[in-house]
């Protein structure tokens, strides 16, 4: 793990609803204890076009944030009395953000929830290697 010489690892830890993530937690957590300065992160992906279909895009974009802040709470309980030095926050995006490129400079390590059905485990592995500086683990 890259590490600033100045400080603690810089870890961010992608949540996603999914059974993997507890290990992903688990993992962040023990960091956490060890002096890393972790942040764990809920994406919302917005939709900013007219919507296509019957619900209007503001009230499931709003649905979509009010999911990601029901995931961070969630990561919160999980992670029980570490959670007090955790960071935790959404980061809104769109068609032309991605959290790849908001996380750069930012974080050393990133933190992702296997995904079993997808063959190299999460499918934003390679998009974190692109932007290089960024060590990326997938946890079981």
């Amino acid at each position: 793990m890259a590490e600033d010489p100045g400080g603690p690892a810089r870890v961010l830890v992608l949540y996603e609803r999914r059974s993997s993530c507890a290990a992903t937690l688990a993992e962040a957590a023990a960091m956490a204890a060890e002096g890393a300065s972790v942040t764990v992160l809920a994406l919302a992906r917005q939709d900013r076009s007219p919507a296509r279909c019957v619900v209007y895009t503001g009230a499931l974009n709003d649905g979509v944030r009010q999911d990601a802040a029901k995931d961070l709470a969630d990561a919160r309980e999980m992670l029980g009395p570490t959670a007090e030095q955790v960071i935790f926050m959404t980061l809104v995006t769109g068609r032309e953000e991605s959290v790849e490129m908001w996380a750069a400079g930012r974080f050393d390590l990133v933190l992702l929830p296997a995904r079993r059905l997808h063959p190299r485990g999460h499918p934003a592995v390679r998009a974190f290697r692109r932007t290089g500086g960024i060590s990326v683990r997938v946890l079981r």
